[in-house]
């Protein structure tokens, strides 16, 4: 799938950082169970960020959102542009 070869910078995002992108931002992220890292695009809904599924039509909150071992990780992924074969928002 490619993800591997992707750029993202090492911080992690706080929660309210999340809430902040904007609508269509590239995010790599690591669910709290340990799922990923899995390279997503911002969907904004009701003043709230979300990713879009696999599926294309569910909408997924960004909860837990951390730097700990246990939380969602969440980075920004440096250039929107080559994600958009790898998103799971199949654009």
């Amino acid at each position: 799938m490619g993800l591997s070869t992707q750029h993202h910078t090492s911080r992690f995002l706080t929660h309210d950082e999340v809430q902040a992108l904007p609508d269509g931002t590239a995010v790599r992220i690591t669910w709290s169970g340990g799922n990923g890292p899995w390279t997503y695009r911002i969907k904004r809904h009701r003043n709230t960020a979300y990713v879009v599924l696999s599926n294309g039509k569910h909408l997924q909150s960004i909860t837990f959102v951390g730097a700990e071992r246990f939380h969602t990780r969440v980075s920004l992924v440096d250039s929107p542009t080559s994600t958009r074969d790898t998103c799971h928002d199949k654009r």
